[in-house]
């Protein structure tokens, strides 16, 4: 799928329903078109970490009226996500166990972001093979330990992505409010640079 060439990508209003839940997506959108007669659209919402990457993660909204809206609350509040349907996807409902596909694509050329981008989907990996669960997952002994290896080389690997990527003057990607250059980089060039 070329997001690029698509002209169905829109944002979409977020119109969470207080019985709905957060990354239930496909559930509460199916609940919600059988509750006011509307369809489930299944595609992509889209999330940009300027200049690192797209992430592009399995999404499901409800057609009504010829307009799309989610009911999905946002952990961050959104109230509008960036929405690209896409016919391929499909969800079995009547398997707990089923997810929705994700995937993140590198904008930048740095060795750095694709080698975080291989982690991630080295994790996503180990993680779909046990069952989706609001409660801790029961890891086999060996993809514990390898999920924890790639865990430790993800935190590191965000941090080389920031530091060589993060412009200098926004703010900090710590939360401090201060300016990078400021705050976390010089810290960053010692253990990076």
């Amino acid at each position: 799928m070329n997001i690029a060439d698509n002209d169905r990508v829109q944002f979409v209003d977020i119109e969470p329903r207080a019985k709905y839940t957060p990354n239930k997506c496909a559930y509460n959108a199916k609940d919600e078109a059988e509750t006011v007669g509307g369809e489930v659209v299944f595609g992509r919402a889209i999330f940009l970490w300027d200049k690192v990457m797209f992430d592009l993660i399995g999404h499901a909204v409800v057609e009504k009226d010829r307009r799309y809206y989610c009911v999905t609350p946002s952990k961050m509040g959104d109230q509008k996500v960036l929405f690209v349907p896409d016919p391929s996807i499909r969800f079995d409902f009547d398997n707990p166990n089923s997810r929705l596909p994700s995937c993140e694509v590198a904008i930048s050329k740095k060795p750095e972001v694709q080698k975080l981008l291989n982690v991630r989907e080295d994790i996503r990996n180990i993680k779909i093979k046990y069952p989706v669960s609001s409660n801790g997952v029961l890891l086999s002994p060996a993809d514990a330990q390898a999920l924890s290896v790639l865990e430790r080389q993800q935190t590191d690997l965000l941090s080389r992505v920031i530091y060589a990527l993060h412009p200098l003057k926004a703010k900090c990607a710590c939360g401090s409010a201060k300016q990078f250059k400021k705050c976390c980089r010089p810290h960053m060039q010692r253990v990076y640079g």
